[in-house]
């Protein structure tokens, strides 16, 4: 699962301004079109493998000159310390510039969209080109191995666009080459779901807690029908083995996939370890054509977008 151009630089990802004159980098939702989750292995840890696509609806990240360094939200439960932004930092174990980082979040928590992880690897994209212009610029080993540090989801938020993971998600592979231009309906219900919960649930789901990972054709088939943009071998091969184990645990998850269901979309899905739903269109327009039907209940948040780079 090599990209074509060879493996892609982290730091080469999104665009930015000049340090100097401050930044922002957009931390873009993850959807896991196809996620494949192993048994717990001996270091307690999932073998997972996945094909992540980026999607338009994004976090902000603003970058700008201060006296110290710091991290902050506009959500105010989630700033500062509390953040894995600042886990992310920190993991670089070196001297922070002196910067503030202020996150504005649209992505919302316990969705499976991956806004943390996300936010996170936009946090070290961003600390490493303030450092480059200061000329004191970090190795993409580094980067790396402190968005693996951080938590599994990192690594692959550190490079755009679409892309293969293995292992524990250490293991990323860009994929080289421009994602459809189709559309996603995303519907979250009411309900969050934590990633521990979500992997106990999986767990407790399953005759052995040792289930071997499946063999990879299906992830291979989907590389294949993605570089084609072929929609309809792409609904078929989309799958989580998350979604039946989740939507028995949590039956509002199950309802909300039904009703985007029942908007039109061809394919739906969990997103990630849940709880949003995702549905699939041919293009952008047809999934805000499908919103405009989708009524929301008390404390649901909905986005029509799409793939992106």
């Amino acid at each position: 699962m090599v990209p074509e151009d060879g493996p892609a630089s982290p730091l080469k990802a999104g665009g930015m301004v000049s340090a100097a004159h401050g930044f922002a980098i957009m931390a873009r939702a993850k959807f896991n079109v196809r996620l494949e989750v192993g048994g717990k292995g001996p270091d307690g840890y999932h073998a997972i493998r996945s094909v992540i696509a980026d999607l338009a609806v994004a976090d902000v990240i603003d970058f700008s000159a201060a006296s110290t360094f710091s991290i902050e939200c506009d959500d105010r439960a989630i700033t500062g310390e509390a953040n894995l932004s600042y886990a992310a930092a920190r993991n670089l174990a070196i001297d922070l510039p002196s910067a503030r980082v202020f996150i504005k979040k649209v992505l919302p928590q316990q969705s499976g969209l991956g806004g943390g992880s996300a936010d996170a690897a936009a946090t070290l994209r961003g600390i490493a080109r303030i450092l480059a212009e200061m000329g004191r610029p970090i190795a993409d080993e580094a980067l790396l191995a402190a968005a693996i540090e951080t938590g599994s989801d990192v690594p692959a938020c550190l490079f755009p666009g679409l892309k293969s993971i293995e292992g524990r998600g250490e293991k990323v592979r860009p994929l080289g080459f421009a994602p459809p231009p189709w559309g996603v309906l995303l519907l979250k219900p009411a309900v969050g779901v934590d990633t521990k919960s979500g992997y106990r649930v999986l767990d407790e789901s399953r005759v052995t807690a040792t289930e071997d990972i499946e063999s990879g054709d299906g992830m291979m088939r989907l590389i294949v029908a993605l570089r084609k943009h072929d929609f309809d071998a792409t609904c078929a091969l989309a799958h989580n083995d998350f979604q039946a184990p989740i939507e028995s645990a949590y039956p509002q998850i199950a309802a909300a996939r039904r009703r985007v269901e029942d908007t039109g979309a061809p394919a739906t899905s969990l997103c990630g370890s849940g709880s949003c739903v995702a549905g699939f269109f041919p293009s952008v327009e047809d999934a805000r054509e499908a919103a405009a039907r989708l009524s929301l209940l008390d404390g649901e948040w909905s986005c029509a977008t799409g793939f992106t780079t």
